[in-house]
């Protein structure tokens, strides 16, 4: 019986100390000791942009990442991947929030015939616009995204 006693006691105490280690910075379970090394150059969400339309019926995709990397592809493009500088990445970030992109109107229909759809979605909110109605708090924010996919050919 003293044996038993003896062997639950052991047990729980080797319960309890692993218990309490559990959640400590720098343990398997706990969070990291140190920041995240990019945390200052990330946007706080994945930013997509879609060009749809025009006379040649474009369908390009560009995918942004909270780190600044990114996809893009398109009907007529071979899909490829890229890297914003620093800069481009918290231009990004400053103009979605200039433009109130949580306020901007989630539909703006097009008034040109031929002219572009652009879809946005950051976050848990998509927006669409197009070509001829675009809110002009939305237009900067298109631009740059537009023109990292002119940068690889559309």
């Amino acid at each position: 019986m003293r044996r038993i006693t003896s062997v639950a006691l052991i047990s729980l105490l080797a319960g309890l100390i692993l218990a309490g280690c559990a959640g400590q910075p720098g343990t398997e379970t706990g969070s990291p000791a140190s920041p995240d090394p990019v945390g200052s150059r990330q946007v706080a969400a994945t930013v997509t942009y879609e060009r749809l339309g025009g006379i040649a019926g474009f369908s390009d995709q560009l995918v942004v990442q909270p780190d600044g990397s990114y996809t893009f592809s398109g009907r007529y493009r071979s899909a490829g991947t890229g890297m914003l500088s620093t800069a481009e990445l918290s231009e990004l970030h400053r103009l979605l929030q200039s433009a109130g992109f949580a306020t901007v109107p989630t539909y703006s229909p097009p008034r040109i015939a031929d002219g572009f759809n652009h879809v946005i979605r950051y976050g848990d909110r998509e927006v669409r616009a197009g070509d001829g109605n675009i809110p002009s708090r939305l237009q900067p924010v298109i631009d740059l995204l537009g023109g990292i996919l002119r940068r690889h050919g559309a």
